[in-house]
Order: C-alpha cells, then structure tokens, then sequence
C-alpha cells in the first residue's frame, strides 16, 4: 500500500567505530622524541659544569680552607663525587657541609648546602652552593656538622660557569613541557573519535 511503513529490511545500519587522530598523535610522538633530546642534553651540559668546576677549580679537603684570588664574579663550591654508586651518603653529606668565605674588604659570605632547593648531582659532583665574590685575596673553608660516609670528602671552587647552567636548566625546562604537551597530544590521538556509518 502506497504510503504505508518501510520494510524492517529497508531500515539502514548504523555502524559505530572509532577512528584514530592521526595528526596529534604524530605531533605528540615528535614532541615527546624532541622533549626526551632536550633532556639529555641540558643533563650533559650540567655535568660538563661540574666537571669543568672539579678539573679547573682549586680543591681541598672539608674542613681545611682554600685561598685564592678573587674576581667580582659568582663563584659556585660543589662536593666531588669520589664513589658515584653511593647517592644517598653525598647527599647527606652536602647537607651537612657549610662553608664560609672571607674577603679582602673585610667581609665575608656563607653557603649552606642545606639551604638548596635540592643539589645539583652529576658523575663528577655535587653542588654545595654559589656565592658573589668581591676582588681580592680570599679564603674559603668548609666544614662538615658529622662524619663523612664518603670515600674521599673533597670539595672544589670554581668561577661560576653561568651561561652553561643556564641553558641546561633551560633545556630540561623546555624538555619537561614538551613532554607533558606530548601525552596530551597521544592521549588525543590515541583515543581517536567517534565516526558513524550507515
């Protein structure tokens, strides 16, 4: 009968399935390759600061002092890392590390390596503190509030190698966001979205 209703047969299928984003997940994938990269250099150039401070700066034993000509720069003190399977001992033995630093004019600064955020730690140190010097003689001593756990309790000063710390902590800033921008960006593309076909 003309007008009547359609045969059941006649009523299309609608079909649901999911379709993965393509581009997201490709951007996410390129930005988490670049964020990882961006890592480990600025890992690579801490460690060539430090390792640069312990191979050019003066050393000492903790507790016996070190003198030496100052500039009007930044100067950074770091611990050396003599037994590097041994993390937890150099970190409580950066805590207990202060030291104090004289000037030719009469005054005088203090770095307290419990004072950090948290130290910076590489194959070759780790820091103690950094401190503004003023020009001329100097001397500086660290020492220790409790005995050292450490192989070899040696702290090294060095002028501060500023451009060098940085971009690495820039790099491993940028790193970590292109990391976190990346799996958001997967997540998108891996979930994909909701295509209906008949």
């Amino acid at each position: 009968m003309p007008g009547g209703p359609a045969p059941l047969g006649a009523v299309p299928t609608l079909r649901v399935r999911t379709e993965r984003r393509m581009r997201p997940l490709k951007i996410g994938i390129g930005l988490a390759v670049a964020g990882v990269a961006m890592l480990v250099s600025g890992g690579v150039l801490l460690n060539v600061a430090q390792a640069v401070a312990v191979i050019e700066g003066s050393k000492a034993e903790v507790g016996n002092a070190i003198e030496f000509e100052a500039e009007d720069v930044t100067y950074t003190l770091v611990l050396v890392r003599a037994d590097r399977y041994n993390a937890e001992a150099m970190d409580r033995a950066v805590t207990a590390i202060t030291c104090t630093v004289q000037f030719a004019d009469g005054t005088s600064a203090t770095v307290d390596g419990s004072s950090q955020f948290s130290a910076d730690s590489t194959d070759a140190a780790s820091s103690i503190g950094t401190f503004d010097a003023v020009a001329g003689p100097a001397t500086v001593v660290c020492s220790s509030s409790r005995p050292s756990e450490l192989i070899a309790n040696i702290y090294a000063l060095a002028k501060e190698r500023t451009a060098l710390l940085y971009t690495s902590y820039g790099l491993m800033a940028a790193g970590l966001l292109a990391a976190g921008i990346a799996v958001w960006l997967i997540i998108i593309g891996a979930r994909g979205r909701t295509v209906f076909e008949t």
